[in-house]
């Protein structure tokens, strides 16, 4: 629903990451790769801009999904992942990897996750953000 908002401002960059609530919604992996598909596609043909997708985090590092058989969020994760790398490299976007930030600083970092185990912090949000940022910046004009 977003889309034509965003090819209508004529962006030079865009951040795509729409997969986690895809995920908690029991969204089909087919559905999920149909969907992206279709947004990447629109914007590699109707804009200019630098896409960048962030894929599926390590949910196995979020307190909410501890009490989950740890084989089912990185299966998922692995699946989703394997997607999104496809469909990015196909509409020349670049992947922000997400699940090898989580996997490393997430532990040694718990306060970068809201009181429902869930959601970032604010401390959270910083984080992720200069994660985009670090790709991001390199393909921008000077």
């Amino acid at each position: 629903t977003e889309l034509p908002a965003v090819v209508a401002s004529n962006p030079d960059v865009v951040t795509v990451w729409m997969v986690v609530n895809d995920i908690n919604q029991r969204i089909s992996p087919a559905a999920y790769q149909g969907e992206l598909d279709a947004v990447l596609a629109t914007l590699q043909q109707k804009t200019h801009a630098k896409v960048f997708v962030g894929n599926v985090p390590d949910l196995t590092k979020l307190p909410i999904y501890k009490a989950v058989d740890p084989a089912q969020p990185i299966a998922t994760a692995q699946a989703f992942n394997a997607i999104i790398a496809q469909i990015a490299r196909a509409h020349g976007a670049t992947v922000v990897d997400l699940y090898a930030l989580t996997a490393q600083t997430l532990p040694g970092h718990p306060e970068y996750i809201s009181g429902d185990g869930f959601h970032p912090s604010t401390a959270g949000y910083a984080d992720l953000a200069s994660t985009w940022w670090v790709s991001i910046r390199p393909q921008l004009p000077p």
